[in-house]
């Protein structure tokens, strides 16, 4: 039996402003490390692009922040069982950096050869967890903004990821994060069975802290067992159901308060959550609606500067948005429309690259 090898990734990237702060222009990474199977693309044109299209949505202070774009891609598309990846991203002052995927993050079970047989190699699954870790720090004046395409767990396989982001200053360090997964492979070939549910553990952990504190940890941690074929629905799905995809959104910062501000107003517009729908003179089961997502506020178990949880300004400073769809489309959809204010911080391109 042949047995793929596993391979350790280290990363590092720091970026910081490269023009006078009278001037617009986009950011230089004076670091940008990387090791196989982990790369990083910094393309300068977009980054230029998007450096002049927002500053023509900053009327209020004379500094234009540089706009950095990376995008964090692994070499075939994903993370084979056993791979392991450290990232360190530093964002420096009057910079944002946008953090982008290419395409969705695949995690891959144990590639194997030789002649055991199928039942065998189905009911032994992949005994190592694909694992990510990523550090950010957030400096004085500068935003973080995590939009990356859905993660999405092949079938028997194990995946583990942790983001903490430290941003250093309450009153200007901004930081919007997006965190997202699907059910699995659904888009397949007539000849195969999509991968619904078919995965052993999806872990995720994202830790925000502010000045040293940590006010936000939240974590998902899904874990089965799995039938011995591929067509049998798993304990996932049936609890689940109708929901293939799922995420949470974190905002937090000056630079989010006008997008904090108008999901508060929208969310305050459900006085009791909507009920299931029927159909007029139908007696079926009730329709769930595609979209379903709730909100609260980020400092309601830590004392913030600016956030008076009890007068109910929270949603100046801090949100956490989860959000669950019956497609992936549907919830694209939805961040796409709910989350439009972040186009003013890295312009409407890349903001329709992200999300659109």
């Amino acid at each position: 039996m042949v047995m793929s090898q596993a391979h350790c990734a280290e990363g590092k990237a720091v970026v910081r402003r490269d023009v006078p702060l009278d001037e617009v222009g986009a950011p230089q990474f004076s670091h940008l490390e990387f090791t196989f199977p982990l790369r990083l693309l910094a393309p300068r044109g977009a980054a230029e692009d998007a450096t002049v299209n927002a500053a023509k949505h900053n009327t209020t202070s004379q500094v234009k922040k540089s706009v950095g774009i990376l995008f964090m891609v692994s070499f075939g598309g994903g993370l084979v069982s056993g791979d392991s990846v450290r990232l360190n991203v530093d964002v420096g002052e009057y910079t944002r950096l946008l953090m982008l995927t290419q395409g969705s993050t695949k995690v891959y079970k144990e590639r194997r050869g030789g002649d055991l047989p199928q039942q065998v190699l189905r009911a032994s699954g992949p005994k190592e967890v694909s694992r990510q870790r990523i550090h950010y720090t957030v400096r004085e004046n500068a935003t973080l903004i995590l939009l990356p395409a859905p993660v999405t767990c092949f079938a028997r396989s194990r995946y583990a990821q942790v983001q903490r982001c430290d941003l250093l200053s309450s009153a200007t360090s901004s930081l919007v994060l997006l965190d997202w997964f699907t059910s699995g492979r659904l888009a397949v070939d007539q000849q195969r069975i999509p991968e619904f549910w078919h995965f052993y553990l999806y872990h995720s952990r994202n830790e925000v802290s502010i000045d040293g504190h940590v006010i936000a940890r939240d974590r998902q941690h899904l874990a089965q067992e799995l039938p011995e074929m591929l067509s049998e629905k798993t304990d996932l799905a049936r609890r689940c159901e109708p929901y293939t995809c799922f995420g949470i959104v974190i905002l937090y910062g000056p630079e989010c308060a006008a997008l904090c501000a108008t999901l508060t107003e929208e969310y305050s517009q459900i006085h009791q959550p909507q009920p299931f729908l029927r159909t007029s003179g139908s007696r079926g089961p009730v329709k769930p609606p595609d979209v379903v997502w709730s909100l609260s506020p980020l400092c309601s178990g830590a004392p913030v500067p600016g956030c008076d949880y009890k007068a109910g300004t929270f949603g100046n400073t801090g949100l956490i948005v989860r959000i669950a769809g019956t497609k992936t489309d549907t919830v694209r959809v939805w961040l796409y429309e709910h989350l439009h204010l972040v186009r003013h911080m890295i312009g409407a391109d890349m903001y329709r690259v992200a999300l659109g």
